[in-house]
């Protein structure tokens, strides 16, 4: 549900863990760790190229969008049609919920057109939340990119409280050499400016997950993705620190958690955790009946999908 002022926002955090304050994310775990997507909140979700944070995010709006709301999404990295083609994948037999998602038109928008943005999709299709994919796109400067990262962060997070709805800013990481099986990416290795983490609300990282080879050594399993959450201002009960496994099914994203690892992941919180450290393995999850197994089949004939598939906009 989504709270319906910041005062009611305010009193359900205060009531404690369990409790959405915002918009449930579709993933029992991840809205127990963020209580939601809270309006008014910045959330940033980064990781290392390639790992799944536009993925992750896709999966949400998706989520979102066969609950009947309303979402908006920004992309510069992808064009509508892939978009479309992903949600659609996502979304299975349940595509005409797509409808529910208004993207930009435009690739060369600034962060500054991001405010006409919002307001316009409220007014055309009352939007309960913002995606934006991603961050480092929307930055041009060549003499201070950490400033300007650092300023467009900031007003991305006034945006969310002007317009009382929750922000969802995809982030990149910088590249460094131990980065991978040696060591997870942190809250302090977001690409460009220590500002980003700093106005944001909740920081989520995700990670690789690595398993052993007796033949190669560790390698990394293509079917996971591991959530860290780095940073839960308003939030109580869920330490900093504190990861879970995602499995990749296709294009859909699903919980790794059995039934009762569920129950006993809500009965007893988990301590913190360090790295990939967290126990909560993979229990055979059952395949998602209505997404294509093999995600490279039919790319060329979804690649044409119109334009009108989306609220028109922007």
């Amino acid at each position: 549900m989504v709270a319906e002022t910041k005062g009611s926002s305010i009193e359900a955090i205060s009531d404690g863990l369990g409790k959405l304050v915002g918009l449930s994310t579709g993933y029992q775990v991840l809205d127990d760790m963020m209580m939601g997507l809270a309006p008014g909140e910045l959330t940033i979700v980064a990781a290392p190229t390639s790992v799944g944070k536009t993925l992750l995010c896709l999966n949400i709006a998706a989520n979102l969008a066969m609950k009947d709301y309303t979402v908006g999404f920004i992309t510069l990295e992808m064009t509508r049609p892939e978009i479309g083609s992903r949600l659609m994948r996502i979304m299975g037999d349940q595509k005409d919920y797509i409808s529910n998602v208004i993207v930009n038109k435009s690739d060369r928008m600034s962060w500054r057109s991001v405010d006409s943005f919002i307001k316009k999709a409220i007014e055309y299709g009352d939007i309960k939340v913002l995606f934006i994919d991603h961050l480092h796109y929307f930055a041009r400067s060549m003499d201070n990119q950490a400033e300007e990262l650092g300023l467009i962060t900031q007003e991305f997070k006034h945006l969310a409280i002007k317009y009382n709805i929750p922000v969802v800013l995809i982030s990149h990481t910088r590249k460094t050499d131990n980065m991978g099986k040696e060591r997870a990416a942190t809250m302090n290795d977001l690409r460009g400016s220590s500002f980003i983490a700093q106005d944001a609300d909740i920081v989520l990282m995700l990670n690789r997950v690595w398993q052993n080879s007796e033949d190669s050594g560790s390698i990394v399993d293509p079917t996971g993705v591991r959530v860290t959450l780095e940073k839960n201002r308003n939030r109580f009960g869920v330490p900093v620190g504190t990861s879970f496994r995602l499995n990749k099914n296709g294009l859909r994203i699903e919980t790794a958690l059995s039934s009762e690892e569920l129950m006993a992941w809500n009965r007893n919180k988990p301590e913190p955790k360090k790295g990939f450290s967290a126990q909560y393995k993979p229990q055979n999850p059952t395949p998602h009946t209505n997404t294509p197994t093999h995600v490279e089949e039919k790319v060329e004939q979804e690649s044409n999908i119109q334009q009108d598939i989306f609220s028109d906009l922007i």
